[in-house]
């Protein structure tokens, strides 16, 4: 398979390397690039470099229109978890009083990364509905967060509450 650097969306075409034809290829930003294997196991070949790349295309709309449910392709399972969405994130950390950039920070991440949760280009970790569960039940949880959070980084703390 050649070597597709940072892609953005895209299909393509390989020529076959167990005799004639070609197989299609796609992949998609946080995917990971996949052959069109109709059958699951068995890649498809194309008689043309058109035909498998057009595979390629329709392949990657079937994953990308079906359900938000995806296989752990280690495990073959499909993911038993329903995936927060962006607004119930914002409505969540609204709720348990805190603000991004400080989920940013107790999370260890940045907070461009919990911003694209919230807008929903990304998806938003299990990890995250626990965690702001715990908050909402006690802001004490809150604080023995912040406190292991403090006790590990040398970064400047977020406020809980940001007021302008």
């Amino acid at each position: 398979m050649a070597n597709k650097s940072n892609p953005i969306y895209r299909a393509w075409a390989e020529p076959n390397n167990r005799g004639a034809g070609y197989v299609a290829v796609w992949i998609a930003p946080g995917l990971v690039a996949d052959i069109v294997r109709p059958d699951g196991k068995t890649p498809a070949v194309y008689s043309t470099e058109f035909e498998a790349e057009l595979a390629g295309w329709r392949r990657m709309a079937e994953v990308l229109n079906g359900p938000r449910i995806r296989a752990n392709k280690q495990q073959g399972k499909p993911e038993r978890y329903v995936r927060l969405s962006g607004p119930e994130l914002a409505e969540q950390l609204r709720a348990a009083g805190i603000t991004p950039s400080f989920l940013a920070y107790l999370y260890a991440t940045s907070q461009h990364r919990v911003l694209t949760w919230i807008d929903g280009a990304e998806d938003v970790p299990h990890p995250i509905r626990v965690l702001l569960a715990l908050f909402r039940a006690d802001a004490t949880n809150i604080d023995i967060a912040e406190n292991v959070t403090d006790k590990v980084t040398s970064e400047r703390k977020p406020r809980r509450l940001e007021t302008g």
